[in-house]
């Protein structure tokens, strides 16, 4: 499999070529490179990604990296759901589970409930990249919809015993506390009570 860099708006993709069904067909990917001052990290990139489509793109085994078979599971999910679907998992995996599971090395015969729940923790804490603050609830329970799927795959082709996924606990979203406070001081909100009168409030 071959690949090059290219540069695009002040920053560095790497351009894959992939081969199905004997036609080329090119995936930009991009690095989150500047131009300036990172070409190695730039190529080194580029062999990382080329490594990672050769490795899926040949039989999976079970100590291929989760991040290597979720790329495999997507690629695999092509024409079976619509583009904008197919875009959507694309992008989280991109962003979010791929690089955090490449980064500890995870492969697919480690994945257990512990490996799956310490990933959604850390987002549920850090997820957020502009301020590194926790992702939202229901942004998790997107995450939990891709990997979920990824999983519930790979133990329905027997790499794993059973989807860990099923297991895993998200953090519950905040719910609006309704809290009442006996108060004179705030302004009531029907006229026809006293100022000096003890009204249940509603914040």
């Amino acid at each position: 499999m071959t690949g090059s860099l290219q540069k695009k708006n002040g920053k560095y993709y790497a351009v894959i070529n992939i081969y199905q069904n004997g036609n080329r067909k090119q995936k930009w990917i991009d690095t989150g490179l500047a131009v300036k001052g990172n070409k190695t990290r730039a190529e080194k990139f580029l062999r990382d990604e080329i490594s990672h489509y050769e490795a899926i793109s040949g039989t999976v085994q079970s100590d291929t990296l989760l991040c290597d078979y979720a790329r495999y599971w997507l690629e695999s999910r092509k024409g079976k759901i619509d583009i904008v679907t197919y875009e959507s998992y694309e992008k989280l995996l991109d962003s979010d589970i791929c690089p955090y599971f490449k980064e500890s090395k995870i492969k697919l015969n480690d994945v257990n409930v512990k490996t799956v729940q310490d990933y959604f923790d850390y987002k549920s804490k850090y997820g957020r990249k502009k301020d590194n603050t926790g992702l939202s609830a229901s942004t998790l329970k997107k995450h939990k919809n891709v990997l979920s799927q990824v999983l519930k795959c790979a133990a329905k082709e027997g790499y794993i015993p059973s989807n860990p996924c099923q297991y895993v606990e998200l953090p519950k979203a905040d719910n609006m506390r309704r809290s009442f406070s006996r108060t004179s001081k705030q302004v009531p909100c029907c006229p026809l009570l006293r100022e000096n009168d003890y009204i249940l409030y509603c914040l």
